[in-house]
């Protein structure tokens, strides 16, 4: 059985994936940043638009750069604040365990005292195996559906992790390369207000779709969701078995006592 206090970091550590599901992710400040430096370098007189490409390049290089840089971070800071979560749960866990085991064996003891005759010793001795084969199976029932919980939790966030790293490559190469056409563009067009407004249209293209592409991630909150169910009737029908096997149990010990 849980105590409040295990209960609360339990909904404390539900709501940390809520939350964490609908965070946002620093490095996606970027695509809606970048149109601010992107103004401030092409707001320059279109003749000279070729000779500050350059600087625009290196600028938005090192903005990606930082922002990839404070993503991983925040990847990192998540992950230890989740184990965390989960090192103080399982603490609870075991505390609510070993206070369960010895509250059980003393109610043993107290029964074993009672007994008196022979059948009544060998009902308690019954007793007490199959109490410790259901506490046995609960606990392995929920260890299960806990471990299958936080599997899928890790597997939404990679998957989510990895399709982010994916766009974000892919965003990044999309730059490169309206990059590089604009500065081979800059030395055979001699109309350099055509070449801004083409690589101006070329990257906000790109960082649309950058920002789509996110938009249509899958949330973790739904697979959060999916899963506390699942997990909800694993416990479920674990205690169910667990108190079903004790008042079968008890019948039969009592039947004893008459």
């Amino acid at each position: 059985m849980y105590t409040m206090k295990t209960v609360y970091k339990i909904k404390t550590l539900f709501l940390f994936l809520a939350v964490l599901a609908g965070a946002g992710i620093p490095v996606f400040s970027y695509a809606q940043t970048a149109s601010t430096s992107t103004t401030t370098v092409f707001s320059s007189d279109s003749n000279n638009f070729c000779d500050n490409i350059g600087k625009f390049n290196t600028t938005e290089d090192q903005k990606l750069i930082n922002g990839i840089a404070d993503y991983e971070k925040a990847k990192v800071t998540r992950t230890q604040v989740l184990n965390q979560a989960y090192a103080e749960r399982d603490a609870g866990l075991e505390i609510d365990r070993n206070n369960f085991n010895v509250d059980t064996d003393s109610g043993l003891t107290a029964l074993t005292e009672l007994a008196q005759t022979d059948a009544q010793k060998k009902a308690v001795a019954s007793f007490g195996q199959i109490i410790g084969n259901a506490i046995s199976a609960r606990r392995k029932a929920v260890d299960a559906a806990i471990k299958s919980f936080r599997s899928g939790i890790s597997q939404a966030i990679n998957t989510r992790k990895a399709n982010i790293d994916n766009y974000l490559t892919a965003f990044r190469g999309s730059i490169d390369s309206i990059i590089a056409k604009t500065k081979t563009d800059c030395a055979s067009v001699k109309d350099q207000s055509l070449i801004k407004k083409s690589t101006q249209d070329a990257i906000k293209s790109a960082r649309q779709a950058f920002s789509d592409s996110i938009t249509k991630l899958d949330k973790v909150n739904a697979t959060i969701s999916s899963l506390l169910a699942s997990r909800k009737i694993a416990f479920d029908k674990a205690h169910q078995d667990f108190n079903l096997a004790l008042e079968k149990a008890k019948a039969d010990l009592e039947s004893t006592f008459k």
